[in-house]
């Protein structure tokens, strides 16, 4: 019955992903993704230079010149498949391994989790982000540790994220790192100095990786500068690049003042978007607090807590850089993530919880229909703009009130 149920959800998803496609997707790689794929390792081991460096590589194993941007976008595309192929193996181990009396309610999160995670990265601002690819990792990492085989790649895992882009210390990375402590706090003896081994191992290697990329990478910028602005030049449609990138990550120039107009939208908009969605902190905040107040010891206390903080990793972010998009969606992200890996891990007291969530939920009615589909209207998820919904509140204000930008 299980199995037959499971069939069923995966036709549903398919069905689900495929609206979303035909709603959200833009038929555009941006400037700022085709620029990335100019940065690979043959100029060095340079920041963000995996994903070109792949790409390099399937430029050299293909036929024909895949270095256009017609190759990027079939690039992305099959990226892009492969991630909701990823997103599909990890929502159905969830479903295999969760208990049976929390299945209905665990779909109902996959479907929820879903708008966001597909929405993001089909539109042009996103389409080829390097967050999507450091969220596969992550995934990988998460689905490693539920079924607690070949757990040692989670080190190698944390390297390539952060090789993917420096950033992912920040932002993804978490998902990792929490899963082990929960891991470590959940077990005993030699299991769990595994996890501890792991989590220090992957905690270092991410980190010196960071602070390698962060401030020793760029010493022959300025020599590799003009090769990799040509190139960058012939992986768009109309020959432009992401000056900024370039500058930033090949010449190590500090971005701040370029970055002030939209530190302003930012500022504005956040307290905006969080008032939209005040219903769904509310609801977070009461559910990590039921978990922590009914853990059985300090130690389980703990492990919750530090689930619940999991996304203060990306504080950082919020107070430097001004994608507020993004991070909002990465930590949406690293909540559904964790949450349910814990359900294939069969937490009991997380089962609880969600189910005493969910059933508030359902006994709203009507109300609570409109919960679950009120996200919409936000979606999807930009860049340095969160939604346009929001935006569009704040620029009002801007315009009448405020005056930051124009």
């Amino acid at each position: 019955m299980k199995e037959r149920k499971l069939f069923s959800f995966v036709a549903t998803w398919f069905l689900f992903v495929v609206v979303l496609w035909w709603k959200f997707y833009q038929e555009e790689v941006e400037i700022i993704n085709t620029t990335s794929l100019a940065f690979h390792y043959g100029y060095g081991f340079i920041s963000r230079g995996l994903m070109g460096t792949i790409f390099l590589l399937v430029d050299k194993i293909l036929p024909g010149n895949q270095m256009t941007y017609d190759g990027v976008m079939g690039f992305t595309l099959v990226t892009t498949m492969l991630y909701f192929a990823l997103l599909l193996w990890f929502f159905i181990i969830v479903l295999k391994k969760c208990s049976i009396e929390i299945c209905n309610k665990t779909k109902y999160m996959i479907l929820f989790f879903t708008m966001f995670a597909v929405s993001m990265f089909i539109t042009k601002y996103n389409f080829g982000r390097y967050d999507m690819y450091c969220l596969m990792l992550s995934i990988l990492a998460a689905i490693l540790i539920i079924y607690e085989k070949a757990e040692w790649l989670v080190i190698p895992l944390s390297a390539l994220g952060v090789m993917i882009h420096q950033g992912n210390v920040f932002y993804l990375f978490n998902i990792i790192l929490i899963i082990l402590i929960y891991k470590a706090f959940s077990t005993e003896g030699k299991k769990r100095m595994k996890y501890i081994l792991l989590f220090g191992a992957s905690f270092i290697v991410g980190s010196v990786l960071f602070l390698y990329f962060e401030f020793f990478s760029r010493a022959d910028g300025a020599a590799i500068y003009d090769t990799i602005v040509k190139v960058a030049e012939g992986l768009r449609f109309d020959g432009d690049i992401h000056e900024d990138i370039i500058d930033h990550e090949i010449l190590g120039i500090d971005l701040s003042d370029r970055e002030l107009k939209y530190r302003y939208k930012n500022f504005v908009e956040f307290p905006i978007f969080c008032i939209f969605m005040s219903p769904y902190l509310v609801m977070t905040f009461k559910f990590f607090k039921n978990l922590i107040q009914k853990a059985a010891t300090t130690l389980e206390k703990w492990k919750y807590f530090f689930v619940a903080a999991g996304s203060v990793t990306m504080v950082p972010a919020l107070l430097m850089k001004c994608d507020f998009g993004r991070w909002m969606f990465i930590i949406i992200a690293y909540y559904f993530v964790v949450i349910l890996s814990l359900l294939a891990m069969q937490d009991k007291l997380v089962e609880t919880e969600i189910h005493a969530l969910g059933e508030r939920i359902r006994k709203l009615g009507i109300a609570g229909l409109v919960l679950y589909i009120y996200p919409a209207f936000f979606l999807p998820f930009k860049d340095v703009v969160i939604s346009q919904t929001s935006y569009n509140v704040a620029d009002i204000i801007n315009t009448y009130f405020l005056h930051l930008w124009k």
